[in-house]
């Protein structure tokens, strides 16, 4: 079946999501849009910190090649809200403190929205906050 693709469903290079912390509270965070990856990915002290992520939550492990090189990547789920559309999905740990953004939306993720690369600065000033 063929989405539907509409004007309200574009995102940009970075977006406001909001992530289901353990609490069910919904979280305000800033994530890249990186059509460049397969999955969607989040940093480890932010998972902990979410109550997402310890040993006894981890489903699996998934061999991820990335900018940070190869590495085994520990596998969580994570329920966020784009674009007010709530999406269910399983994203891999990995240390992101070094980078720009606590996490990535991978393409996997992006099904039915419409991406234009362009960035906010200040999105990318408040991501490098978290």
């Amino acid at each position: 079946a063929n989405k539907v693709h509409s004007i309200d469903k574009t995102v940009k290079a970075s977006e406001e999501i909001f992530v289901k912390n353990k609490k069910g509270k919904k979280v305000l965070l800033i994530a890249k849009i990186d059509t460049g990856a397969w999955s969607s990915s989040i940093d480890i002290s932010l998972a902990k910190k979410l109550g997402l992520y310890s040993k006894s939550k981890n489903l699996s492990v998934r061999k991820k090649i990335s900018a940070l090189g190869e590495e085994v990547r520990p596998v969580i789920e994570v329920t966020f809200w784009l674009l007010g559309e709530k999406i269910n999905t399983t994203m891999t740990i990995s240390d992101r403190s070094k980078l720009s953004f606590p996490i990535i939306i991978g393409r996997v993720d992006l099904d039915g929205f419409l991406v234009d690369p362009t960035i906010d600065p200040l999105k990318r000033i408040k991501a490098k906050k978290w």
